[in-house]
């Protein structure tokens, strides 16, 4: 969860509300939290959400079977949210191997630039 202080908040207010649309957003006022900013529909998405199946795809994307764009999708969470919750179940996060996603065109390309690995 990311925290801003509340002269931090109120200065950059476009900013805050643009990171606590995506997540929730702590603001302090003396060290103390006082007020928690987070997106609208998290509370009806959560509701929503089989907790099961939102495990699941966690548990995939830790694995590498998909990335995270699709874990973000079909589960609704936000990267900090797909976060928590993996470290909540003891996932490590994925090992992303770039040449693993590359198209044959990109693969061509790199393996003129480097050879072949």
């Amino acid at each position: 969860m990311k925290s801003m202080t509340a002269s931090d908040a109120k200065e950059s207010f476009g900013e805050m509300l643009a990171v606590a649309e995506r997540e929730p957003v702590s603001i302090t006022r003396n060290g103390r939290v006082v007020v928690v900013a987070m997106p609208a529909d998290s509370g009806e998405r959560e509701r929503r959400l089989d907790p099961t199946a939102v495990d699941r795809m966690l548990q995939m994307y830790s694995e590498g079977s998909v990335d995270r764009s699709e874990c973000r999708d079909a589960t609704g969470l936000s990267f900090g949210e797909m976060l928590l919750r993996m470290g909540e179940l003891g996932l490590p996060l994925p090992i992303v191997r770039t040449l693993d996603r590359f198209s044959p065109a990109q693969r061509a390309i790199y393996e003129e630039a480097f050879g072949a690995r």
